[in-house]
């Protein structure tokens, strides 16, 4: 499982930057409330 945890954040780096060139929000749970992590007002 060595590497598994670099490739997760890998991933959500790639999801970030796809959001932002799509216009599209990310919206998560983080301690039992509802987060956003983009903003599309911002891109």
């Amino acid at each position: 499982m060595a590497g598994t945890y670099a490739a997760m954040q890998r991933a959500g780096r790639a999801v970030e930057d796809l959001a932002i060139r799509t216009n599209t929000e990310i919206i998560t749970m983080i301690e039992n409330k509802v987060v956003r992590l983009t903003d599309p007002g911002y891109c």
